[in-house]
């Protein structure tokens, strides 16, 4: 990429080559090369989860589930050993476009108001701890924040999905029945409710494996208007 930039700001004028030089003068910046692989890293463990959340398929309750697994296969990557393997390949980078391996300033002489200045010396431990466990942290923080277990009670009604309740057991119903014993007309009888839908499924298999409650609506709105 350094390489295409370069050669762009050369053989190009105007605005297209003073762009490409400033992009190129960008990737010659040590912390910005760090701060790219750490991102590649610690992004490629939640970008499945970002594409599975943007379908019209989505599931989520998977999702939600999903979203846990990889908070905790996150977390273990908080660990010396592996950013110092992210780190070889930082300096790779910077070898390879002649950057010089380097870290801002530090120490109580140099006040810092807007980011983590902590007393490491050597330049690895540096951005171990303000770039890779920072970001690494706040991804953890957020995945936690959006997938909390206050929402996972609602997330329970997905459980009335054709391709869920398979999977319904009695102690979800039990947990259903808490859940929502003030938006149900009578709790007690949620169980007869679900045996009735899943008779219901049996009887219309092309539903049986529908995800969303959006194409279960699409489904009955599409037989009303036939039998309409």
């Amino acid at each position: 990429m350094h390489e295409a930039l370069e050669e762009v700001a050369e053989q190009s004028s105007g605005t297209a080559a003073s762009d490409a030089s400033s992009f190129a003068r960008h990737l010659e910046s040590f912390q910005f090369i760090v701060c790219a692989v750490v991102a590649q890293y610690l992004l490629g463990f939640i970008r499945p989860l970002s594409v599975s959340l943007q379908s019209k398929s989505c599931d989520l309750l998977t999702a939600f589930e999903d979203a846990n697994q990889r908070v905790a296969v996150i977390s273990s990557q908080r660990t010396e050993e592996i950013f110092s393997k992210l780190f070889v390949k930082v300096k790779k980078i910077a070898n390879d476009v002649g950057v010089v391996p380097s870290k801002p300033r530090t120490g109580a002489s140099k006040r810092q108001t807007r980011r983590d200045n902590p007393d490491v010396l050597e330049i690895e431990g540096y951005y171990r701890v303000t770039c890779y466990f920072a970001f690494l942290d706040h991804i953890v923080q957020h995945l936690k924040s959006r997938f909390s277990d206050d929402i996972k009670g609602v997330l329970l009604a997905c459980y009335i999905l054709p391709s869920r309740i398979k999977d319904l057991t009695p102690d979800v119903l039990e947990m259903m029945k808490t859940e929502f014993s003030e938006d149900l007309p009578s709790s007690e009888n949620l169980e007869q409710e679900f045996l009735r839908w899943s008779s219901r499924i049996k009887q219309e298999p092309n539903i049986a494996e529908l995800r969303t409650l959006n194409d279960v609506a699409e489904v009955f709105n599409s037989t009303t208007s036939v039998l309409s």
